[in-house]
């Protein structure tokens, strides 16, 4: 598999890493997301410490999908409530968009800090 170019932002030294995948504006039917697919097997044996930020109603890997997944100890899990692909709620949940890509920046925030 030809791993596809990636947009970097920082020097090659950087202490870290931070990877966003479709909410980077990638289509889902790219080669970037694709081999991001084709790599899930390796989640169960993760040791680089991790952040997924995803909804709870997300068609491509809701809630009760997901807690399935052998997922490594170093990977976290932010689920925004009633969340689509694209972190939107329903209007009857009583949320907004906005709610949830905040509290979803607030997690990446924690998680970056706890590195």
């Amino acid at each position: 598999m030809l791993t596809p170019p990636l947009l970097y932002d920082g020097p090659d030294d950087a202490s870290l890493t931070v990877t966003l995948a479709h909410g980077a504006g990638a289509a889902m039917d790219s080669p970037f997301m694709n081999a991001f697919a084709e790599r899930l097997g390796h989640m169960a044996t993760l040791t680089t410490p991790s952040l997924i930020v995803q909804g709870t109603r997300d068609a491509l890997g809701a809630q009760g999908e997901v807690d399935d997944y052998p997922l490594s100890p170093a990977a976290q899990i932010h689920w925004s409530e009633d969340g689509d692909h694209s972190l939107k709620p329903r209007v009857a949940s009583g949320r907004t968009e906005a709610q949830n890509i905040a509290e979803g920046v607030d997690a990446v925030i924690g998680f970056l800090r706890q590195l």
